[in-house]
């Protein structure tokens, strides 16, 4: 339930509606200095989750700071896990849970009933995986899509001009 949830997160996030979803990406990139997720259940518009202040320092998992800083730790951490009950194991395998790159594609599998909500986010940035991986640490399940995708196997060496 819709109304659940955000009770259940609201000590976390700001809550605002919007009339027209197609405008979600739009609304994210205006707020991209701090945690934002545009949720769908259908219809026209979306409800705009802000984090509040706190959320900036919080730290999860006994991560870095890094780490804790992601939209994507921000989003599994209190909303999938807190929030809908989605613990770590079942985020894994995907277990009433769905990754899609495309924000259209979320959006309609919600109209189609293929599923209830619909999270987007942000893309990660090349400085948050840099600050991630100098912290030491790895990167969430599903944080980055980078394409083409590598071969499998492929090793990368660093090319210097010699003279």
């Amino acid at each position: 339930d819709k109304q659940e949830l955000l009770e259940k997160i609201s000590g976390y996030f700001d809550i605002q509606e919007y009339p027209d979803v197609s405008k979600a990406g739009e609304i994210l990139e205006k707020f991209r200095n701090k945690h934002v997720f545009a949720m769908y259940d259908g219809g026209e518009g979306f409800t705009l989750l802000s984090a509040k202040p706190q959320v900036d320092d919080m730290v999860f998992e006994s991560r870095s700071k890094a780490y804790s800083s992601l939209d994507v730790t921000v989003l599994h951490s209190l909303i999938l896990e807190n929030g809908l009950g989605i613990d770590k194991q079942n985020m894994a395998n995907q277990i009433n849970l769905r990754y899609t790159r495309s924000s259209e594609e979320a959006v309609e599998r919600v109209r189609k009933g293929e599923c209830s909500l619909a999270f987007i986010i942000n893309p990660t940035q090349i400085n948050e995986i840099k600050d991630v991986s100098l912290a030491g640490d790895k990167m969430p399940q599903k944080s980055t899509y980078f394409y083409p995708k590598l071969k499998t196997g492929l090793v990368m060496n660093q090319l210097n001009q010699r003279g």
